[in-house]
C-alpha cells in the first residue's frame, strides 16, 4: 500500500500539492483524475523520490520515502517505475537494448537470462519479434509499448503512468489500455495512473480519486463517482 499524508508542496508562491491525501491499494488500478496543471505530474515525482515535499509524508509498504538514508530510499525504488507521458527510449539502442538495459545497469544476470527476460516482457506488450528495430524504425504507439517493456524489466511493484493516452490517436490509446488492463490481470503490478482523460476511468480504473486545487476532494469505485451529485464530478463526467 501507499499512502500519501497531507502532502504539501510550493514553487515560488503557488502551492502545487496543498494538504494531499490519498491511500493507494495493492493489486488495483488506480486512475488520480484532474485538470492539465492541477499538479498531478508533480504528484508522481514525488512518488518516485525526484521531488521532496515541504511537509507531509509517503510511506510505501511501511517504508518512509520522504527524508529517508540513501539505503532506504533505493530498497523503496526498487518497488516503483514511471512510464513517462513520451516514450523516452534511447535513439540510439534497439527495441532489445532499450528494455535491457535496467537488467544491465542493476544486476549481474547472465546475457542468455536476460535476453529470455526482455522476450518475456516484449511479448505482454506485443512487440515479439521487434527486438532489432531502432525507435525511428518504429511506430509512437510501439514506441509507448516499449517503454512499458522496459518499466516492466526489473518486476516491480508498483507502475506510474502519466498521462499514458494523451496525443495518440484512438487506435494506438485503446492498445495502450489494454495492456494496462493486463497488467494487473497477468503481471499482478499495481497500476497508479494520472489522467486528465475521463476515459481511462471507465476503462481500467478499479478506484478512482479526482484532484483539484493540489488536494483530493474524491475517492471511492466507479459506481459511487458515477452517482456523485457533486457538480465538478458531474462536469468531469460530461467531456
Amino acid at each position: 500500500m501507499i499512502q500519501i499524508k497531507n502532502l504539501k508542496k510550493k514553487f515560488e508562491n503557488q502551492n502545487i500539492l496543498n494538504n494531499f491525501t490519498l491511500n493507494i491499494e495493492k493489486n488495483k488500478t488506480t486512475v488520480i483524475l484532474g485538470e492539465s496543471g492541477c499538479g498531478k505530474t508533480v504528484l508522481l515525482k514525488h512518488l518516485t523520490g525526484f521531488y521532496h515535499s515541504d511537509a507531509g509524508e509517503i510511506i510505501i509498504d511501511g517504508l518512509k520515502l520522504e527524508k529517508t538514508n540513501i539505503k532506504v530510499l533505493n530498497e523503496i525504488r526498487k518497488k516503483l517505475t514511471l512510464v513517462f507521458q513520451h516514450p523516452a527510449l534511447f535513439d540510439w539502442l534497439t527495441v532489445y537494448e532499450n528494455v535491457a538495459l535496467p537488467l544491465h545497469e542493476h544486476t549481474q544476470m547472465k546475457e542468455e537470462s536476460v535476453k529470455k527476460k526482455v522476450n518475456e516482457k516484449l511479448d505482454v506488450v506485443g512487440l515479439l519479434g521487434s527486438e532489432n528495430k531502432l525507435p525511428s524504425q518504429i511506430s509512437l504507439g510501439m514506441q509507448k509499448r516499449v517503454s512499458i517493456a522496459r518499466a516492466l524489466i526489473l518486476n516491480p511493484d508498483y507502475i506510474f503512468f502519466d498521462e499514458p493516452t494523451t496525443g495518440l490517436d484512438p487506435i494506438i490509446a485503446k492498445n495502450i489500455i489494454s495492456i494496462i488492463k493486463k497488467l494487473r490481470s497477468q503481471v499482478g503490478t499495481t497500476s497508479v495512473i494520472v489522467s486528465h482523460d475521463i476515459s481511462m476511468v471507465y476503462k481500467v480504473a478499479d478506484d478512482i480519486a479526482v484532484m483539484k486545487n493540489g488536494r483530493i476532494i474524491f475517492t471511492g469505485e466507479l459506481d459511487i463517482f458515477q452517482k456523485s451529485k457533486n457538480s465538478y464530478l458531474q462536469n468531469f463526467q460530461q467531456r
